[in-house]
């Protein structure tokens, strides 16, 4: 045996033993999250089961529930795939001209409204959803982590450099969209512009996010056609959402529309927000975290 073969057999080796060192580390993993998982399962039926009086002690077994979840999860290998493809960049000035031609009723009030959030995002406050020591935000993060793969797309991420809930994913995996910001604000890949136009190409994304922004859009419809479009078959969209029971459906395209407050020409109301989501998506996971927010997991009805 000659001394470069034999110099070759000792690195496959050396190969070898790394990769079952790795497999067997992968599955002491795997066991952890199963016992993880076993844990989570125990908690679910217990808050399923126990009728508790008090809203305090409902939310804090919910919270418990969460952080069990994400730390289940934090250290699942991430499967980074090859960058987004693009479709259209529309500059974000001809999408105010097209949402108004489209919309032109709903544009008045909205367009208003639209600089009312600009100014309440400045300076990143705290009880900005996606920002940290928001507490909702984090509990946002807990249910988010396990769903996380391949490429992300955040609707309406916010000005912070990052999202808190993606606080934990490599950056060269998610991407944003936003009217209040600014690409040089984000270490991510980041297009201005409305949720109505989205820039890539079909079935991009393996995950898509919508934290508390759904309700600032002008067509929901379109944007759910949108979102529909760029997630992948085997895809879901995550999100979070507030409902104000009793709430009016809603229609961009009547001809006599009013705000709801300060901040939104809409509510969602559970019934009709799952109407609105039907045509797209189904409902894999609903987590109702308090009185008014709700964390979805919902999968496409493309075809896999």
């Amino acid at each position: 045996m000659s001394m470069r073969f034999w110099k070759w057999s000792s690195e496959v080796v050396d190969v070898q033993q790394q990769i079952m060192r790795l497999r067997g580390e992968f599955a002491e993993m795997q066991q952890q999250a199963a016992q993880f998982r076993s844990e989570i399962s125990e908690l679910h039926s217990n808050l399923n089961l126990i009728q508790l009086d008090s809203v305090q002690q409902q939310r804090f077994l919910r919270e418990s529930l969460l952080t069990l979840r994400y730390h289940s999860s934090i250290n699942t290998p991430v499967n980074l795939a090859a960058p987004a493809k693009l479709k259209n960049i529309i500059p974000i000035s001809k999408q105010f001209d097209l949402l108004q031609q489209i919309a032109p009723d709903a544009y008045a009030v909205w367009r208003p409204l639209l600089e009312v959030n600009e100014k309440a995002y400045d300076g990143l406050p705290v009880n900005s959803c996606s920002v940290s020591g928001h507490p909702m935000a984090t509990l946002f993060r807990f249910f988010l982590v396990p769903y996380l793969r391949g490429r992300v797309l955040d609707i309406g991420c916010g000005p912070q450099s990052r999202p808190t809930y993606l606080e934990d994913y490599p950056v060269e995996a998610v991407y944003g969209v936003d009217p209040l910001s600014e690409p040089e604000d984000h270490p991510f890949h980041f297009i201005k512009g409305f949720a109505e136009y989205l820039a890539w190409e079909d079935d991009q994304f393996k995950v898509v996010v919508a934290a508390t922004s759904l309700d600032h859009v002008l067509l929901l419809d379109k944007v759910f056609e949108e979102i529909y479009r760029v997630l992948s078959k085997d895809g879901v969209f995550i999100v979070w959402v507030g409902f104000v029971p009793g709430s009016m459906p809603y229609n961009p395209y009547q001809s006599t529309i009013d705000k709801v407050d300060d901040y939104h020409l809409f509510h969602f109301d559970r019934d009709w927000f799952l109407d609105a989501i039907s045509p797209y998506f189904t409902v894999f996971e609903e987590y109702p975290v308090d009185k008014w927010s709700t964390f979805f997991a919902l999968r496409s009805k493309k075809v896999v």
